[in-house]
């Protein structure tokens, strides 16, 4: 009877297929020690403080502006007028638009 190995390459072939299951485990195990030491590290004030130093302009106060007067208006009656209006609504000074 001749032996063309066929049992020992099976051997192979099977052990082949342990040790990358183990090293799928292993690698998988690792990803998520890794995530749950991230998960860990975050700092929420230091990640709040570099969002906004990074994407701060969004967030900053709009710059005020002077009111200029338009044809003979006066800048102390349209201030007075703007007053009135935001503490009887919630509109703002900034959002205002005159037409």
């Amino acid at each position: 009877m001749m032996d063309y190995g066929y049992h020992c390459h099976l051997g192979r072939t099977i052990q082949l297929h342990i040790a990358a299951d183990d090293n799928m485990l292993k690698s998988r195990q690792g990803c998520f020690d890794l995530l749950n030491q991230r998960i860990r590290d975050l700092d929420q004030r230091s990640d709040k403080q570099t969002f906004l130093e990074l994407l701060g302009q969004p967030f900053t106060l709009p710059t005020l502006f002077e009111l200029q007067p338009h044809r003979g208006d006066e800048v102390c009656l349209i201030s007075r007028i703007l007053l009135l209006i935001t503490a009887t609504t919630t509109i703002s000074i900034t959002t205002f638009s005159f037409r």
